[in-house]
């Protein structure tokens, strides 16, 4: 029985449906799994979890076209040609270089006069079909998750410094009527006095980011990705135009001026939002090494630091 599941699991693997499927899932997670790593860094925030979605969303579209899945195919071919030069001296391994034509036999009803149809199915086409819609579910999947907080990233936005030229050229009587409308509620803050202290503060943030001290922004995604290739995948933020910064030069002046105050309080609330659950499933993993079975009378009491 053994000897019979493993031959039967052999024949699977060395179907070119099998190698493709393998050839396709790969290249995706080429290009998820490090915004995937980057999205469960510690210094994460809302903003730049979202741009990396965005990059993430692009980069699946482009791959969404006959020359990519033609690509594929050719690297499966070429992959399932090198298998077989391996393994020349195994006779039970026979790795398929391409896929298998099927042929569809549609019978004549009662009554008729005309043969048996038969219809050969394209392989190839039929997987393309598959393939693109494998890459929908995926764009489907990731804005499914990510899109309904839109509004939000879109106010969140205007408080990344490369928005602040903008902010500068706008006014309070033609602020449109959904600006900072839905982070402001959120942070429990009035949106004109918010919209007011934002457009001085960036008017003067060139001339504030050179007189605070130095920040040391310790969100290097090289930390969380493994190669030159992952970095060049997601858009960062360059150091000294990101939260972290803008929010130390904005303490800094709060506690020794007291300025900027509903600023200062939107940024410490924006900084603390969750870009996902890593940091909540974090926490409770680390519950799970002080509440244990043997410990489960433990209350609320002296759980809390």
């Amino acid at each position: 029985k053994t000897k019979f599941m493993a031959r039967t699991l052999l024949e699977k693997w060395s179907q070119f449906d099998t190698l493709f499927a393998s050839i396709i899932i790969l290249d995706l997670f080429s290009i998820t799994s490090p915004v995937s790593k980057f999205l469960q860094s510690d210094s994460i925030d809302f903003l730049r979890a979202w741009r990396s979605i965005e990059t993430l969303l692009e980069l699946v579209s482009k791959k969404r076209n006959e020359e990519h899945y033609t690509k594929l195919y050719n690297k499966c071919k070429l992959f399932a040609q090198k298998l077989n030069t391996f393994f020349i001296d195994e006779p039970l391994l026979d790795f398929q270089d391409n896929f298998v034509s099927k042929r569809i036999s549609v019978k004549k009803n009662p009554g008729e006069l005309s043969n048996d149809e038969v219809k050969t199915l394209s392989p190839f086409k039929k997987t393309r079909a598959t393939y693109f819609q494998i890459l929908d579910t995926v764009k489907m999947s990731i804005s499914e998750r990510f899109v309904p907080n839109k509004e939000l990233l879109m106010d969140i936005a205007w408080l990344d410094p490369s928005k602040y030229k903008e902010i500068v050229n706008l006014s309070l009587e033609k602020l449109p009527s959904n600006l900072l409308n839905k982070l402001s509620k959120l942070a429990g803050v009035d949106r004109k006095t918010l919209f007011v202290e934002l457009k001085q503060f960036a008017e003067q943030y060139s001339s504030f980011s050179v007189t605070t001290r130095s920040v040391n922004c310790e969100h290097n995604v090289r930390e969380t990705i493994d190669t030159e290739d992952d970095v060049a995948a997601i858009k960062q933020l360059k150091c000294g135009d990101c939260f972290p910064k803008v929010y130390q030069i904005l303490h800094e002046i709060t506690s020794k001026y007291d300025l900027f105050n509903t600023l200062y309080l939107t940024m410490k609330y924006v900084l603390v939002l969750p870009c996902t659950q890593v940091s909540c499933e974090r926490a409770f993993s680390k519950l799970k090494i002080l509440k244990t079975k043997l410990r489960s009378s433990i209350t609320q009491e002296y759980l809390e630091p």
